[in-house]
């Protein structure tokens, strides 16, 4: 199976190459549109669906970003599956969304978490910030399933240190996104797959993450896999420049 893979589109629409599958990391939604639940919904329905349904794949599995606050709305309010069923049928059936959920196609077993570590200083400024518990060590993350061929999620495991404690080490395939800029590890299948840089401009030549996968996939061993040489694990105390402190459009 050959799986395409974006993240960071912020409204913006590229070509993929044909495939099987393309998987969207988060923060989907135009900058203009993002704050504002009426345009989203319009843009969602209209403008994005228009898009999926030209896409030269079968399916399309999105996870949301902290960006995507329409799609939080849906989550937080209890329309997410009628949204679900509304896009699929406008996509016919060629969309699905995951929230803190799973989806299996052909045999691959593909898991989204939207989630985000709160942005510092911003708490409670963004869509899909995550609610770890220091004292009971439980959060969103903890729900990955072992099993899963192949993550998405819209944080980045390299810059966020509790996702990289609770994500199954034995996974196969970790897409993500958020950090425009941030660490790949593609040696060990960690691909950062940002269309767009810090400065919200499309990366100079950029290519679409294409891998593929194949259902008979043989789960490896958490003690078989090395450390990461590059991008160490990031914490709150040092002093980085995310994309949420480049640019906040924000539209009533």
């Amino acid at each position: 199976m050959k799986v395409c893979s974006l993240s960071d589109l912020h409204g913006n629409f590229i070509d993929i190459p044909e495939c099987d599958v393309l998987c969207i990391c988060g923060d989907i939604v135009g900058l203009v549109e993002q704050r504002s639940i009426e345009q989203s919904r319009h843009w969602w329905y209209n403008r994005f669906t228009n898009w999926v349904n030209k896409l030269p794949c079968k399916k399309v599995i999105i996870t949301p970003g902290n960006h995507d606050f329409f799609l939080e709305d849906a989550y937080k309010k209890g329309y997410l599956e009628e949204l679900r069923k509304d896009l699929s049928i406008r996509t016919n059936g060629k969309l699905e969304i995951l929230i803190n959920s799973e989806y299996t196609y052909e045999g691959i077993k593909f898991y989204g978490c939207p989630f985000i570590r709160p942005v510092k200083f911003q708490n409670g400024k963004w869509a899909f910030e995550d609610d770890y518990n220091e004292e009971s060590n439980i959060c969103c993350y903890d729900n990955i399933p072992r099993d899963t061929n192949v993550l998405l999620t819209h944080d980045n495991p390299y810059y966020n240190s509790i996702l990289n404690h609770f994500i199954p080490k034995n996974i196969k395939y970790h897409l993500y996104g958020h950090w425009h800029e941030g660490s790949s590890f593609i040696e060990n299948n960690r691909y950062n797959c940002s269309i767009l840089n810090d400065m919200y401009n499309i990366k100079d030549n950029f290519k679409p993450i294409v891998i593929d996968v194949n259902k008979d996939i043989v789960p490896i061993k958490e003690d078989e896999i090395p450390l990461p040489v590059t991008g160490d694990i990031i914490d709150d105390e040092q002093n980085l420049i995310d994309e949420d402190y480049e640019l906040d459009t924000e539209s009533n």
